[in-house]
């Protein structure tokens, strides 16, 4: 590199996706290269064909030292771009928490900040991703921004069914009542998608702000008076968030509203004691309450380890789930109880059972960068069909939520790349049309058919051209993407240019030219 710049090489001068030296060395991680490009005058801010600038390379690749580097060069990380994203929003969406967090400490965020962090939050929510939601929060992300063309963050978790989520943005004083673009408040996103658990939260934190009225049981219409003196225990929130925590209404207003067995509020109120003498009596271990949920589901909730190991010492079924489908396990991993996941895992656990949107414990631990714990349940034992379901569903949400480190471990593992299920559109056609170079690159060299076509006929090539992914485009065809395939008498051309994506199609038509 320094013969060559010695010899004349411009800083300046671009490849076919107008990306300079210092795009690749950032990206690469190539620290010697970006001391030296930025020394000789390489653009800190220069964008290639995709609005990515150097900085915004190396967060997209985790490379943290690039990052510092190219931020004390002057930077722009925490700005957005005419694509209205930065390097900071990338890395959030990537869940490269350290970029994220030294990005708020060090960047300069200017006027934009506000809409940057909401930005962000509105990310982060959608994944369900609460360690980060917390962490946007303390630093100041507005929970209600007056961005009327965006979903916000909390109809966004309600939608997707994140519950963890949820909680927090309640917590952080979201709006309830407010009605996004569409019209729809968190409580319609939650009724429309079939969130049920999404549902009860928010309909408890709705009877914790009006606790005073008469409320009406669904079972028996039996009517409830609320005294004014009731005692609210409150929810058990992370206790590293600092918020207050949302009140829970008296228990004979919880106990009619939701089926709350003798065992179950003993568990959720932590008494050992009381849990121990019922079980003496009681066979009814397993019984549910009208939101499906067992005692060692409230007891994984509030990581409760005494009443766990109580629980499995009775023989209670470990694997139950509860109306949507989560399992002790995965509530567990939600709620960032570790000890209590590992302690399941060790009784017989299984983390492979999928939950009514095809979620497991392992897309959770994966969500809340739960590493280790990701690795140990991937190698859990098992030859059975659910196994093989839940890691090609594991693939399917690493593609949808950009996750490189569950794709890895997943690759790692074994898993087929190849899917099965059916109507599923194909790992490398999902990374195609979000623009995820990463991800393609991974799933061709593990052998993703790169005319694998969707259950509409579209092959990758195609979703990339749609969805306007120049960059997309020339590692599929130089991976040998066929650019005049057809469906339904159109080429990837054809569907760039009905999408607008003039570019995309201009360079297509060169590629067909050549052939």
């Amino acid at each position: 590199m320094k013969i060559l710049i010695e010899k004349g090489a411009n800083v300046y001068a671009t490849d076919n996706e107008e990306s300079t030296a210092l795009h690749h060395a950032a990206g690469m991680g190539f620290i010697d290269g970006v001391k030296y490009l930025l020394h000789m005058g390489s653009p800190v801010d220069m964008a290639d064909c995709n609005q990515l600038t150097p900085i915004m390379w190396a967060a997209r690749n985790n490379q943290f030292e690039s990052v510092r580097l190219l931020l004390q060069a002057g930077a722009s990380a925490c700005t957005l771009n005419s694509s209205i994203d930065s390097a900071f929003n990338v890395a959030v969406r990537l869940n490269f928490r350290e970029i994220v967090t030294y990005l708020l400490k060090k960047g300069d965020f200017g006027q934009s900040k506000d809409k940057v962090l909401y930005l962000a939050l509105a990310e982060a929510s959608k994944m369900g991703n609460v360690e980060l939601v917390k962490i946007l929060l303390e630093a100041g992300a507005p929970v209600d921004y007056p961005a009327e063309d965006m979903i916000p963050p909390l109809h966004l978790a309600a939608r997707e069914g994140k519950v963890s989520t949820v909680s927090c943005l309640v917590s952080g004083n979201a709006n309830m009542d407010r009605l996004d673009v569409f019209g729809y408040s968190p409580l319609m996103h939650a009724v429309i998608a079939k969130q049920p658990y999404v549902i009860m939260n928010l309909r408890m934190s709705d009877l914790a702000a009006q606790f005073g009225q008469i409320l009406i049981s669904d079972d028996d219409q039996t009517r409830i008076e609320v005294d004014e003196d009731d005692e609210f225990p409150s929810t058990n929130f992370e206790s590293n968030f600092k918020c207050p925590p949302l009140p829970f209404p008296s228990e004979s207003v919880y106990n009619a509203i939701f089926g709350e067995t003798q065992l179950i509020g003993a568990t959720r109120t932590n008494d050992l004691h009381q849990m121990a003498v019922i079980l003496r009596y009681s066979k009814n271990i397993d019984k549910s309450d009208n939101y499906g949920n067992t005692a060692l589901h409230y007891a994984a909730i509030n990581g409760f380890m005494d009443g766990v190991n109580l629980l499995i010492k009775n023989r209670c079924n470990l694997n139950v789930q509860n109306i949507i489908g989560l399992s002790p396990l995965m509530e567990a991993i939600f709620n960032h109880h570790t000890d209590v996941a590992n302690r399941l895992l060790e009784a017989g656990a299984s983390p492979y059972i999928l939950s009514s949107s095809f979620e497991s414990a392992i897309t959770h631990a994966a969500s809340m960068n739960c590493s280790e714990l990701l690795y140990r349940m991937l190698y859990v034992q098992s030859n059975t069909v659910a196994q093989k379901q839940a890691l090609e569903y594991a693939l399917v949400s690493a593609a949808k939520t950009r996750n490189v480190v569950l794709a890895d471990a997943l690759l790692n593992r074994g898993a087929e790349i190849n899917l099965s299920i059916p109507i599923q559109m194909p790992l490398l056609s999902i990374s195609a049309g979000i623009g995820d170079d990463i991800l393609v690159t991974k799933w061709i060299n593990a052998g993703a058919n790169v005319e694998g076509r969707d259950h509409l006929g579209l092959t990758p090539l195609m979703h990339a051209a749609i969805s306007g992914h120049l960059n997309i485009c020339q590692i599929l065809i130089s991976r040998g993407a066929n650019v005049s395939a057809q469906c339904e008498g159109k080429t990837a051309k054809d569907v760039a240019l009905e999408n607008g994506q003039v570019a995309v199609a201009q360079y297509l038509q060169m590629e067909m030219l050549k052939n």
